[in-house]
């Protein structure tokens, strides 16, 4: 519905731009797959429990600005949650540094190797540097190196699955990305506030019917109380 357009012409100040909750929420793609089937019981499998959607954002990333989610950096949402991203261009990427998002015994190795001069080699220690992780990044490069980076390209039409709270960043190459991340978790996580910002009188007709009759309609119960 036009009520709905945006301004394209209107320049961003940052390095991103973000749609509303409503706006995303009314963009039948995105919530096809928010409750699609392979979706839903991927971050249940995951989490080990009924999963809580707590966070939906779409956002454009535009290069040569200081975008900050371009270093390495942990999430820091829940005790645990599940990240998906959705590319709807082919630009950028997303890399995130193997085993860092909880203790294990690839990490332990890596962290009593000699390569390790800048952090501590026990992992609850490293955690706690490295949290949220912003600053680190030759660091990490020197301890870890390319072959325990994972990257994945941004190509349009891809969803990456990935446990943020390990550390990870966003690849901005030379045009802008537009992208939309899908968040569940065990509880509401650090976005409670996102159920206030949701208007239910904005969502189309169309949109609330399709969440009321999907068979995992569960995942919307803290905002669509």
């Amino acid at each position: 519905e036009k009520k709905y357009y945006k301004n394209f012409k209107q320049k961003p100040k940052s390095a991103y731009k973000s749609y509303d909750l409503e706006t995303q929420l009314n963009c039948f793609p995105i919530l096809e797959i928010i409750l699609n089937k392979k979706i839903c019981l991927v971050a249940s499998n995951y989490l080990n429990c009924i999963p809580t959607l707590y966070s939906v954002n779409t956002f454009w990333t535009f290069p040569k600005k200081n975008a900050l989610t371009t270093n390495f950096h942990r999430d820091l949402d829940d005790l645990k949650f599940i990240t998906f991203f959705i590319y709807w261009t082919s630009a950028g990427g997303y890399e995130q540094i193997n085993f860092t998002h909880k203790n294990s015994k690839n990490i332990k190795k890596i962290l009593k190797s000699k390569k390790n001069k800048y952090f501590s080699n026990n992992f609850n220690d490293f955690y706690k540097q490295t949290m949220p992780g912003y600053g680190f990044d030759d660091n990490y490069m020197k301890l870890f190196g390319k072959k325990n980076i994972t990257y994945f390209k941004g190509v349009k039409g891809k969803i990456i699955v990935a446990d943020t709270e390990g550390l990870h960043r966003g690849k901005i190459e030379k045009l802008p990305r537009l992208a939309t991340w899908i968040r569940f978790g065990i509880s509401t996580g650090r976005d409670t506030a996102i159920e206030k910002k949701l208007n239910i009188n904005k969502l189309n007709d169309e949109n609330l019917r399709f969440i009321k009759n999907s068979d995992y309609n569960y995942v919307f119960r803290e905002l669509l109380k």
